[in-house]
C-alpha cells in the first residue's frame, strides 16, 4: 500500500494522468492497447534496422517511434487530435 501512494504522490508531482482497470485477458478487452504496443514495436524495430546504430542503443529507436506516434492524429478514439495535442492543448 505505501508503494501505491508514493506512484499517486509521484504521479501528482509529474501530472500525471492515469487510470485503474479491471484485469483484462481477452484480446477484446485489450484489443487497441495491443494494437498501439504492435505499432510501437513494428516501427521502433524498422527504425533500428534502418539506422545501423550500435545495439548499445538499441532502446532509441523506440523511444523515437513512440514520440512519433504520440503526435500522429488518431481518428478512432481522439477525434483527429494527437495524444500530445489532447495532453498539453
Amino acid at each position: 500500500m505505501i508503494f501505491l501512494n508514493n506512484l499517486n504522490v509521484y504521479f501528482k508531482t509529474c501530472e500525471i494522468q492515469y487510470h485503474l482497470t479491471c484485469p483484462c485477458y481477452t484480446h477484446e478487452k485489450m484489443g487497441s492497447i495491443e494494437y498501439l504496443h504492435h505499432q510501437i514495436i513494428e516501427l521502433g524495430l524498422a527504425l533500428f534496422a534502418h539506422s545501423k546504430l550500435p545495439k548499445t542503443y538499441w532502446k532509441d529507436p523506440f523511444l523515437t517511434a513512440t514520440y512519433i506516434i504520440n503526435r500522429l492524429p488518431s481518428k478512432a478514439d481522439l477525434n483527429n487530435k494527437s495524444p500530445f495535442e489532447l495532453a498539453y492543448h
